[in-house]
């Protein structure tokens, strides 16, 4: 297994997986998800991805089936609002491995990769959002150390 930037050309192979991580939150959240006949990966903002300094994307690939994982990592700076601490913040805003080799070691590796990115990039910590139906996803993220440190809640009106 290789890890490495991603490159224009692996745009349809990371929006096939990103399409089985659409279709699990489609499952677990048709409020808020929906069926898509395309990718539902916008290929205009993959490419702003590669081409925007705060955006790197990674992927992780195996010398048989090609690209089995993905991260799409952002820099970001915390405004400057007297009341907080201005801080350098890396954010997973996307992160999926193929089905298939769930639970090989891929994702330790990416998400690895993802913190020697933040080191480089003087990120003073690593974060994203998950899903809490993703009680799998939540599980990988603690045992790689991440902590909980806000919920985000919702209440559904009814009409």
């Amino acid at each position: 297994m290789n890890i490495r930037e991603a490159r224009i050309e692996d745009y349809e192979n990371i929006a096939k997986l990103h399409l089985q991580l659409h279709e699990l939150h489609v499952a677990n959240r048709p409020d808020l998800f929906k069926h898509t006949a395309n990718y539902p990966l916008d290929f205009a903002y993959f490419k702003s991805c590669l081409d925007n300094d705060i955006f790197n994307v990674f992927i992780v690939e195996d010398e048989r089936s090609g690209i089995i994982a993905y991260t799409i990592l952002k820099v970001e700076e915390t405004p400057a609002i007297p009341v907080f601490v201005v801080r350098r913040i890396l954010y997973i805003n996307d992160i999926c491995v193929d089905i298939q080799f769930q639970g090989k070691g891929v994702g330790k590796r990416l998400f690895k990769q993802a913190i020697d990115y933040a080191r480089e990039s003087g990120a003073e910590s690593l974060e994203l959002g998950v899903s809490s139906f993703n009680e799998s996803a939540i599980e990988f993220y603690k045992a790689m150390g991440m902590k909980t440190k806000s919920l985000r809640m919702e209440l559904d009106i009814e009409k």
